[in-house]
């Protein structure tokens, strides 16, 4: 199956996105099973995916929230959805949010790194002398999807702000990209400050003393362990932009820990043949194989760099049974021993 993405205004490629959004969806409305498959339509996707799978690709989410919307009449889906989700919700980026130091700290790292969670928003961060103001630029066309994905994004800042500063977020402003909506009314029942519409972004004005505050979540080692694997994942994104069958493949091998799958349970994933997989990778100049090595090494790469484990707990970490075999790959990709490089040799 070849996804083709929605209209975007930049040239990127959007592969998935979190099936939390989904889950909640469902759990809201309520949906069935039966229902559930129903709004997922033409899509390979079942309600147990969505239920086993950390991320679905994102013209399946596009279309499966377009269905609800048409089919279902709750004008306020968007906010009771948005008002329930937490910051780990945005996954490995949520974590890094709110281990931060402040909250200045977090909205400079979600700048940076909002493209690993969502490719279809740029987040541009404008400081001023009052504070700073988060802009989130739609890169993509969301039709009618587009009010339901904004209430939930601004409720989502919200909600971390009011975690990382213990306060309610009701000195700031939210700004809305769409004319007054019909729901208008309750939005006060959700955002703790007032709301402007018919504005050129969707926007969150937060004021200065919001953003010193200390965070009680600030932890130094997961902070600085977040933000390495930010850029690792965003480095891929930038290589990858132009290689979707790589990038759909880094995709699902970084949802699944340090234990990788094989390459047909990878295939059978992105819903199509292992033979086709293969000749798609070999098509961008890659293989299976050679992505696989490659996330492995960056991953002992990082262990030994940035953790006390032996050399042992680290092969078992991923994934190899014979320890030795371990070191003697290491030591072929890298030039020298697992020991040499955590002690400062080979190519680093």
């Amino acid at each position: 199956m070849v996804f083709s993405a929605i209209p975007i205004k930049r040239r990127t490629v959007v592969q998935h996105v979190s099936t939390i959004y989904a889950r909640f969806i469902c759990r809201e409305l309520p949906l069935d099973e039966a229902q559930t498959d129903w709004m997922l339509g033409a899509s390979s996707l079942s309600c147990r995916d969505i239920r086993t799978q950390a991320t679905m690709p994102y013209p399946d989410f596009f279309s499966f929230l377009e269905r609800v919307i048409a089919s279902e009449p709750s004008v306020d889906l968007g906010l009771r959805v948005g008002a329930r989700l937490i910051p780990p919700s945005l996954g490995e980026l949520g974590s890094a949010l709110l281990c931060a130091p402040t909250l200045q700290h977090a909205c400079r790292l979600a700048e940076t790194f909002i493209p690993v969670h969502v490719g279809y928003i740029r987040l541009q961060a404008d400081r001023h002398a009052d504070g700073l103001t988060l802009n989130f630029v739609e890169l993509a066309d969301l039709k009618n999807t587009r009010r339901f994905q904004i209430e939930v994004l601004l409720l989502l800042v919200q909600n971390l702000i009011e975690a990382v500063t213990g306060q309610p977020f009701d000195h700031g402003e939210f700004r809305f990209p769409y004319p007054l909506p019909d729901n208008h009314s309750v939005y006060p029942e959700y955002f703790h400050s007032p709301a402007r519409f018919s504005s050129r972004f969707a926007a969150v004005d937060i004021p200065h003393h919001y953003l010193t505050l200390p965070s009680p979540f600030y932890d130094p080692i997961a902070w600085d362990n977040f933000q390495l694997t930010l850029k690792a994942r965003k480095h891929q994104l930038q290589i990858h932009d132009h290689k979707p069958y790589c990038r759909q493949v880094l995709q699902v091998l970084n949802e699944r820990g340090d234990v990788l799958p094989c390459v047909g349970e990878t295939a059978r994933r992105l819903n199509m043949t292992e033979r086709s997989l293969s000749r798609h990778l070999k098509g961008e100049g890659s293989s299976y194989r050679a992505l696989r090595n490659r996330l492995v090494l960056e991953r002992a790469q990082f262990y030994l760099r940035h953790t006390d484990l032996s050399v042992d707990a680290i092969a078992g970490q991923l994934g190899y049974q014979d320890y030795s075999s371990f070191r003697r790959v290491f030591k072929k990709w890298i030039g020298c021993t697992p020991t040499t490089y955590r002690n400062g040799g080979g190519n680093r």
